[in-house]
């Protein structure tokens, strides 16, 4: 095998295992729940995701993971916390979000949101974007989130 094909081989199997959790089992327990995301003006680099997960299993879910790797180059958990000066800052979170058995978990604005950085092309509405959760019992999720005009209320 050639250095190109090698290079190529690698490129593919990395592509592959590094995107999908390996045996990963599509969790159907897991349902959304008024998904979206804001489209974003010429030159904004980062964008939010607003969602809610309900849980209808027996069994509490934790998010070990979102990947979105065909829309942004990195997406975290993050939240809104009140300063000691009275405003809002935002900042990641820290320990696993966990959906509670026959329970719900809000992503909503001014709260907990999924931000998305270096977003790999303009987000324009009517379309829409995957998300994939993992799980911590690496079952796993994939949304398809509309995008909503910067005028939508």
């Amino acid at each position: 095998m050639n250095k190109c094909h090698k290079k190529l081989l690698a490129f593919f199997l990395l592509t592959l295992f590094s995107s999908t959790p390996l045996f990963a089992k599509t969790d159907n327990t897991i349902t959304l729940r008024d998904g979206w995301v804001r489209e974003t003006p010429p030159g904004v680099q980062n964008a939010a995701a607003f969602l809610t997960l309900h849980n209808s299993g027996t069994a509490s879910k934790s998010i070990s993971a979102i990947q979105c790797a065909a829309v942004a180059a990195r997406c975290e958990l993050h939240e809104h916390i009140k300063t000691e000066s009275g405003g809002m800052r935002m900042q990641p979170v820290r320990a696993p979000l966990t959906i509670p058995a026959n329970g719900t978990l809000a992503f909503v604005p001014g709260g907990y949101h999924i931000m998305l950085f270096d977003i790999k092309m303009p987000l324009r509405a009517d379309t829409h974007i995957p998300l994939l959760f993992v799980f911590d019992d690496q079952s796993t999720f994939t949304v398809q989130l509309p995008v909503k005009s910067i005028r939508a209320e």
